[in-house]
């Protein structure tokens, strides 16, 4: 373990942080992994600054040809459907982020596609789907209440993963 210390100014006031970093190797084999894809991120922000973000911590490689993101807006009951059909794969330990296609500049040099169907609003549920089977989901459908006006969600590792139907 190694301890750090930033010093750094803020108004001219010399301020000084003290963090213990601590470094985790993951192996590759072995170990307890998500049993698919999540959602494991949610930004919603100002002048179109949206994106969705799908981690694969599963300990294997995933086909995206049978994944897709259903997009419930303002409380609606029928989703809008965004398919991975020819979007490869997505390897152990990476994210595939799924941006709003008029998001500023700093989400789009991180973001990996850029779709109209991410212009979520606060009052919108998101739903990752594999085949016919609901794998994770932001919010109840039918519920328009604004939950994630103006906020950003990081899901926290919960191991197992589980489906919780709303936040």
């Amino acid at each position: 373990m190694e301890t750090l210390t930033p010093t750094f100014s803020i108004g001219g006031v010399k301020h000084v942080e003290e963090y213990t970093v601590i470094v985790v190797a993951i192996p590759k084999t072995g170990g307890i992994y998500a049993e698919d894809l999540f959602i494991s991120e949610y930004i919603e922000g100002t002048s179109g600054n949206q994106a969705i973000e799908i981690y694969n911590g599963t300990g294997r490689d995933i086909d995206l040809s049978t994944y897709c993101l259903k997009f419930y807006y303002d409380g609606g009951t029928e989703p809008l459907e965004f398919y991975f059909e020819n979007m490869g794969t997505l390897y152990f330990g990476d994210t595939l982020v799924i941006f709003y296609t008029y998001a500023g500049k700093q989400i789009g040099l991180v973001g990996d596609i850029a779709t109209w169907y991410a212009d979520c609003e606060g009052g919108d549920v998101i739903e990752l789907v594999n085949g016919d089977t609901r794998i994770d989901i932001i919010v109840t459908i039918g519920n328009p209440d604004y939950w994630g006006k103006n906020v950003s969600l990081v899901k926290k590792p919960i191991l197992p993963v589980e489906i919780r139907p709303s936040i």
